[in-house]
């Protein structure tokens, strides 16, 4: 079974969001049932041994954040799956893109060398005030994923899109 999030979607809305998508994930999970197979269990129902939790959109990262992502998103699924109290199943996490739309690249700003992802912003999508028509092709810096993942699901805490670790959303 494949359960596909967005989770950069819910990252840049806060942890409010991350919040909401844990709760999403955990309704999910507890309409799985989990379990090894056999002869006799798929005789009489069918049995979930393995789930892929997949976080769509690493292509709006570089690549050295997807460990990143992956981090957040396992520990997401390991907090979802401990509250739907959910057993008997393997679990995985990966960060894929189910269309890649940009390539990556990187780009000389001072002294600092900053890895950035390349790609054609919609007709009239808007990015730090330019409005792109399109075809425009443009680099575009996507910030780092927080290295403490602790805070992306702290609802108690500040705001963690004010955390200078945070990807800002150029979305």
């Amino acid at each position: 079974q494949i359960v596909v999030i967005d989770a950069l979607q819910a990252l840049n809305a806060g942890p409010g969001a991350m919040a909401d998508l844990e709760r999403a994930v955990t309704e999910i999970l507890a309409c799985f049932r989990p379990g090894r197979s056999n002869f006799l269990t798929d005789f009489f129902s069918r049995r979930i041994d393995r789930i892929l939790v997949a976080a769509t959109k690493a292509d709006h990262l570089h690549h050295e954040s997807h460990d990143r992502l992956q981090a957040i998103v396992r520990r997401l699924a390991d907090r979802a799956m401990a509250r739907a109290n959910f057993t008997g199943a393997d679990v995985d996490v990966v960060a894929l893109a189910a269309v890649r739309a940009t390539s990556e690249g990187t780009v000389k700003q001072g002294r600092e060398t900053l890895p950035v992802i390349i790609g054609t912003p919609l007709k009239g999508e808007k990015i730090n005030g330019e409005t792109f028509d399109g075809r425009t092709e443009t680099a575009i810096f996507p910030g780092d994923l927080p290295e403490k993942i602790d805070a992306v699901f702290d609802v108690s805490g500040p705001d963690h899109r004010q955390n200078p670790g945070h990807r800002q959303s150029n979305e």
